[in-house]
Order: C-alpha cells, then structure tokens, then sequence
C-alpha cells in the first residue's frame, strides 16, 4: 500500500501545474483539455443568454484578472502558512510525556476532535445498528429483527 501512496503523492505534486492559472502567466492546460467535453453545455447557456451570435462566430469570453484572485491566493497561502507556524509553535517540544494543548484549555473541545465529531458512532448507530440505542436497534441490523422474530443477534 505504501509504493501506490508514494506514487500518488509524486503525482500530485506536479498536478497542480495542469491547472496554473492565467493570472500567474499560466495557460490552464488542464481546462483546455476538458473543453470538448463542456462544449455542449456551454452552448446551451450561450443560446438560453441571447448570444448565440457569439456561439456561432466561435467567439470565447476572454480571461480576466481580478484582484479578488490575488486576495484568495494570498489569503490561503497565509491560512496555510498561520496552520504551519501554530503546528510547529504546538509541537516543537513534543516528547512521551506530552500533553495537547487544547486537551488543557478545552477537555470538551479536545473530546470531540479526538472522536473526530463522533461521526462514526453516529454511523453505527443509525445506519449500520451495530449499536443499540436503549433496547432499540436502528439501521440495517435493525431493520432486519422483524423479519427474523425476537432472536437476538
């Protein structure tokens, strides 16, 4: 499992320049290749807007740059990097005997995000009814008790 993971994670280090944006110099490779597929469907909204003289001149809107694009550029690689400083601050000091943080500040908080927001028991419960709520066992395993009598699983 191992060599596929590392493949996937080469790969995806280089996939990122499929799509570079226009606004950094870049060509969008990517988009270029997926426009036969989004053809019709943009021929579709061109007629339904009126322009389908501009369907049929072959016409494509131009790219435009916004400062917007920059602004979430620039808000995301600092939410990355603020993500970065924050673990490394966290867990510069790390050893065996290390306790998190937030589990100090927050014990409730720290709970939830240990049982990743309890949705697995939350899965078991109502879809799987691998486990009971009260004497009530809700989802698949549930729904099969009445077909099967009283016998217990």
């Amino acid at each position: 499992m191992t060599m596929p993971l590392v493949v996937l994670a080469v790969m995806s280090m280089f996939a990122g320049f499929l799509g570079w944006p226009h606004s950094l110099g870049g060509s969008d490779r990517f988009a270029h290749f997926l426009d036969p597929v989004f053809a019709r469907g943009e021929a579709h909204v061109l007629v339904e807007e009126g322009k389908a003289s501009q369907l049929a001149a072959g016409e494509k809107e131009e790219e435009h740059t916004s400062s917007t694009e920059y602004l979430l550029m620039f808000l995301s690689v600092g939410a990355a990097g603020a993500g970065l400083y924050l673990a490394w601050r966290s867990y510069t000091n790390a050893d065996k005997g290390y306790a998190e943080p937030i589990a100090a500040a927050a014990p409730p908080v720290y709970d939830v995000l240990l049982n990743k927001y309890y949705v697995d028991e939350g899965y078991d419960y109502v879809i799987t009814g691998r486990r009971k709520l009260g004497d009530v066992r809700l989802g698949v395993m549930g729904s099969a008790k009445p077909v099967r009598g009283s016998t217990p699983m």
